[in-house]
């Protein structure tokens, strides 16, 4: 039994984001294993981690916040670098704005490299840190784990000395019928019929293809909706329906489960555009509650949907257009997608994942003890 110190990736706003509840959904499967023993580290207080965490067995270390991620991150590494924390057999980064110091060995999650991918859809200073950050981490780093095959082969594409250290570790859904139950949520009923849309407006979401479909659709779909789920500061997506009376829209963030849970459970469909994805949790989550899919051929949404959903170009609208009105215009289509996806849904697992990463952190673990005693006689 080794001892592992797994740090959680830097909360914006105090919000989980998608990385977030990845987290914490992976951290409470590996503790409540007992393979090994365990600190969690991170920049919010054990009291706010949620419930399931109440009666697991592990340390816990709370580091200070900060509004800027690379203060964050730069904090961490100088607690590593001078031991405050501690020494560990192993560092667990939970993204690659982890460690590069702490732990005898390093083990690195990496969701997605939009910035490699996308560049031109990204700010020259975001760039140049990442860069930097990922760079560091990785070269420190023993093991590198992909959550997707799509992240994998970036990884190996854009940063080829990791080739031999990288890996492919699927995971799952972090909200599910068999975690939340059937229970609704508290947003009262959508009294149109709708499109859902999770996703923050981020040029890599590609969400204004979904309004130009929708209004090729209006004539044909009359009072027909789309509710979009997701941070939108300067309300771009639904600006682009304001003077429209074709299309009717609403917005939420900060929702529930349960809510989240309620708009799946009510939609058409789930509908996601986009450019690049580095897994796409709400695939899934919609999968596993019965909701129909149509996805974007490209990137990680292809792979993560698989059979489970219809596909399209995320670059033509028309082909975003006849998606969804197979979709809408079909009972028999939604329940063939739904049944489709739930068969989906099956090929991801947190427990599966949780004895992947088991065996990484043995196999790392013991590897370094090797390698110390070699150089101890």
């Amino acid at each position: 039994m080794s001892s592992v110190l797994i740090n959680f990736p830097p909360l914006k706003h105090g919000v989980y984001s998608g990385v977030g509840r990845y987290g914490l959904a992976l951290a409470a499967e590996l503790i409540s294993r007992n393979a090994h023993t365990y600190t969690l580290r991170a920049d919010f207080p054990r009291a706010d981690l949620p419930s399931n965490f109440d009666n697991l067995k592990f340390e816990f270390i709370e580091v200070g916040r900060s509004s800027r991620a690379i203060v964050s991150i730069l904090r961490g590494w100088v607690r590593d670098l001078f031991k405050i924390d501690g020494s560990y057999d192993v560092a667990l980064n939970l993204d690659p704005l982890g460690s590069i110091f702490a732990g005898r060995s390093r083990i690195t999650v990496v969701h997605d490299l939009y910035f490699k991918a996308m560049p031109k859809l990204i700010g020259s200073r975001e760039k140049f840190i990442s860069n930097i950050v990922f760079s560091f981490v990785f070269i420190a780093s023993r093991e590198l784990v992909a959550i997707s095959d799509t992240t994998l082969s970036d990884l190996k594409r854009f940063f080829p000395y990791a080739r031999s250290k990288a890996n492919r570790i699927y995971s799952d859904a972090t909200m599910s019928p068999a975690k939340q139950g059937a229970a609704g949520g508290g947003l009262g009923a959508i009294e149109f019929p709708f499109v859902l849309v999770i996703a923050n407006n981020t040029p890599n979401k590609n969400l204004l293809v979904v309004a130009d479909a929708l209004e090729a659709l209006a004539h044909a779909f009359p009072g027909l909706g789309v509710v979009h789920v997701g941070a939108d500061e300067a309300e771009v997506f639904q600006t682009r329906f304001r003077g429209s009376e074709s299309v009717k829209v609403i917005r939420f963030s900060g929702l529930s489960d349960a809510d989240v849970e309620q708009l799946y459970r009510t939609a058409k469909c789930l509908c996601v555009p986009s450019l690049y994805e580095g897994f796409c949790l709400p695939i899934v989550e919609a999968q596993n509650f019965g909701c129909p899919v149509v996805f974007s051929n490209r990137s990680a949404a292809a792979e993560i949907g698989g059979e489970g959903g219809l596909a399209f170009d995320p670059a033509d609208v028309g082909s975003l257009t006849d998606a969804l009105g197979a979709v809408l215009s079909s009972e028999d289509v939604r329940e063939r997608l739904a049944e489709r996806g739930h068969i989906n849904a099956k090929r991801f697992s947190w427990k599966r994942s949780a004895v992947e990463f088991e065996d990484m952190l043995t196999s790392v673990a013991s590897a370094k003890r090797s390698s110390t005693r070699g150089r101890d006689k």
